[in-house]
């Protein structure tokens, strides 16, 4: 992949979301590249797969669902910019809906490089700020 396209980057996004909704954390790691930046919301940059999949499968391991509503979908040569909104279903409790957007880096061979996501779920884990 030389420049992303719209169906590239609805084919990335779709994957990740569906990797989510199953809560398959080896399958979402999967369509990161080794050395991947990655940000959840105001948590500290995690550096590598291993630290990305830790994490993740923290989150996984708290919910029961976890269900994306794509808004709007932009494309440059290299990067996704996606306005979304995500359902979180926690294993303790009701669930939550939140809009987020996503900054991905999309590398020739497809994999994310950089994984930004701006979110607030500090009504789901309780913490302000």
């Amino acid at each position: 992949m030389t420049s992303l396209t719209v169906p590239d980057a609805s084919r990335i996004v779709g994957a990740s979301q569906a990797y989510d909704a199953a809560l398959d954390t080896d399958a979402f790691v999967a369509l990161l590249t080794p050395d991947v930046r990655f940000r959840f919301g105001s948590s500290a940059e995690l550096h590598g797969r291993e630290a990305v999949h830790a994490s993740v499968q923290k989150l996984f391991d708290s919910m029961t669902h976890i269900q994306h509503t794509t808004r709007k979908l932009l494309v440059d040569a290299t990067q996704i910019f996606l306005q979304a909104d995500v359902e979180f279903t926690p294993k303790q409790g009701a669930p939550l809906t939140f809009p987020y957007v996503n900054v991905l880096t999309v590398e020739p061979a497809g994999l994310i490089s950089e994984y930004l996501i701006h979110i607030d779920i500090s009504p789901l884990t309780g913490r302000r700020g």
